[in-house]
């Protein structure tokens, strides 16, 4: 239609106005020369926070309960130190019942260094275990505090066997 005008993207070139079925050539090129090169910006801000990792306490999900016991339910890793275990729950599930247990581990664990945490299984539950295949959990809820703030929480689940 007369009178319109074509925007090339493109390019980056403008036609128009229409006139008579045809549009003006060449077009009216829409960017100019490349300038100067500006100041640098300020520096950004720091990196966020890095929070405590929680790792399981072996590399299996199902495990064999050692005779003394002792299970190493998960692990604590300060990234950014020191950090704080501010909790440490404990829960057992055998024959369909659940126990609570204490969990042990630093209160504090320096930057770069990881704490392991344990529980000993009660020798009543432990009798209950069937031998060779899993016939229970432990679970150890973690809630882990870095010196910046950040804060990590998890769950860490283990089949257990006699």
């Amino acid at each position: 239609m007369n009178g319109d005008f074509y925007l090339d993207l493109s390019n980056s070139v403008l036609y128009g106005p229409k006139t008579a079925v045809v549009r003006p050539a060449p077009g009216t090129t829409l960017t100019g020369p490349t300038g100067a090169t500006g100041p640098t910006g300020p520096t950004g801000p720091v990196g966020g926070p890095n929070p405590p990792q929680i790792l399981r306490g072996y590399s299996t999900t199902n495990v064999r309960v050692p005779g003394d016991r002792v299970l190493v339910g998960a692990k604590v890793k300060c990234i950014q130190g020191p950090c704080q275990i501010r909790k440490i729950q404990v829960r057992f599930v055998v024959a369909n019942r659940i126990f609570n247990g204490i969990g042990r581990g630093p209160d504090t664990v320096a930057a770069g260094q990881i704490a392991t945490l344990r529980v000993t299984m009660p020798i009543g539950l432990y009798n209950k275990l069937k031998r060779g295949r899993v016939s229970g959990t432990v679970s150890f809820m973690i809630t882990a505090k870095s010196s910046n703030g950040s804060r990590t929480t998890d769950n860490i689940r283990t089949g257990l066997r006699r």
